[in-house]
């Protein structure tokens, strides 16, 4: 476990793993990976632990649950082998970069910690590991973070934003806005808040390097 949250994540997070909800959604998961495919596979399920070490973690952009088609690759709202979601194309268009990919390790590279709020899921089935286990586990990571201080919390949509009372302000910067997603069933553009501008101007403010969107 320590080789796939990282070291830091680790130390941080071990004690959850002998707990009964742990347990209990480990053995959930085993049962339905048997059953068929879920997603992210198990090697990459804490992908943005292990890729974003806690003591680097600058911004944390919060989603729901993986992609149900293959894309996911443990890294909330990134495309595994650059493949594109609907999420993924409205993200592009906001942020208008020379550098974009869809796969977004080089965010996680850069202290941007990707953390979806249920961290698998049964291929074609949206929420399908929703109120299993794995809430606790990122309420848990949340606390861990905002206890650290200086982290940018980008909360998009409604399922991120309930974990907002978990952050002190102050302490923290919350900036939230629409999931993007809502903005693709209605085919509009997605109302973003400036969410990516307003982060690097609080970076520039604490004397931190901006993110290369």
């Amino acid at each position: 476990m320590k080789e796939r949250l990282g070291e830091e994540w680790y130390n941080i997070l071990k004690e959850e793993f002998s707990k009964g909800y742990m347990q209990e959604l480990q053995t959930f998961l085993l049962a339905s990976r048997a059953a068929g495919k879920v997603y992210p596979e198990s090697k990459d399920v804490f992908n943005a632990y292990k890729y974003t070490p806690y003591s680097k973690v600058r911004v944390c952009i919060i989603g729901q649950d993986p992609y149900i088609n293959g894309e996911a690759h443990g890294l909330a709202f990134s495309g595994k082998d650059n493949q594109s979601t609907p999420s993924l194309r409205k993200i592009a268009e906001a942020v208008d970069s020379i550098v974009w990919t869809n796969d977004l390790t080089r965010w996680a590279e850069q202290g941007i910690f990707l953390l979806n709020s249920v961290l698998t899921v049964d291929a074609g089935k949206s929420a399908s590991h929703k109120d299993k286990g794995w809430e606790i586990f990122t309420k848990r990571t949340i606390q861990e973070l905002e206890k650290k201080g200086n982290v940018i919390f980008l909360l998009w949509g409604k399922d991120a934003q309930q974990f907002d009372k978990y952050i002190t302000k102050g302490l923290n910067a919350v900036i939230t806005c629409e999931h993007p997603v809502a903005a693709s069933y209605h085919a509009r553009k997605w109302e973003f808040n400036d969410c990516f501008n307003r982060t690097n101007q609080i970076l520039t403010d604490l004397e931190e390097k901006k993110i290369i969107w």
